[in-house]
């Protein structure tokens, strides 16, 4: 086949924050797994088959539960303050 790239079991990814190697990221709609450590921004490559043994929180799942991954809080932007105008206005008399 004259077409076929690669197998696709790992896709090149941009870390949409800091990860660690071996670490689960989410791009969208993609998760994988994290072959070494980036920071935000880098180009990265990431497993997306496979079975790893990632750590979780204390929640228990039961055999075909849905499981999400939460991704790490990011900071926010600050709230946008209105700023005075130096302007004097003009009071009637």
């Amino acid at each position: 086949m004259q077409n076929f790239v690669h197998r696709g079991e790992t896709l090149t990814l941009t870390a949409p924050y800091a990860v660690n190697s071996g670490g689960g990221v989410k791009v969208g709609n993609i998760f994988g797994v994290a072959a070494s450590t980036h920071i935000q921004g880098d180009s990265m490559e990431a497993q997306v088959e496979g079975v790893f043994d990632l750590a979780k929180d204390a929640s228990v799942f039961a055999q075909g539960d849905l499981v999400y991954w939460m991704t790490p809080p990011r900071p926010r932007p600050a709230p946008s303050v209105p700023t005075c105008s130096s302007a004097r206005r003009s009071r009637p008399n």
